[in-house]
């Protein structure tokens, strides 16, 4: 199974932890999972998806980068 996680809009209180715990969720059930950039309009795009993992999740965690973008 594949699925698409976007955001609508700028950060929220939560959101990385929400999107880290969606994520790991996914791959402990071998499904794979694509972050789309830009919410809706990151959807018209190719270049706007970005394959998600265990650790690209853990990684951003560490470095304090933010999911939201």
């Amino acid at each position: 199974m594949r699925i698409a996680l976007s955001t609508g809009g700028g950060d929220a209180p939560g959101l990385n932890a929400v999107i880290r715990a969606a994520v790991l969720s996914a791959c402990n059930r071998g499904w794979e999972v694509l972050g789309i950039k830009k919410g809706y309009a990151g959807l018209l795009g190719e270049e706007e998806l970005i394959p998600m993992d265990h650790d690209t999740v853990m990684t951003a965690r560490a470095t304090g980068i933010s999911f939201g973008d």
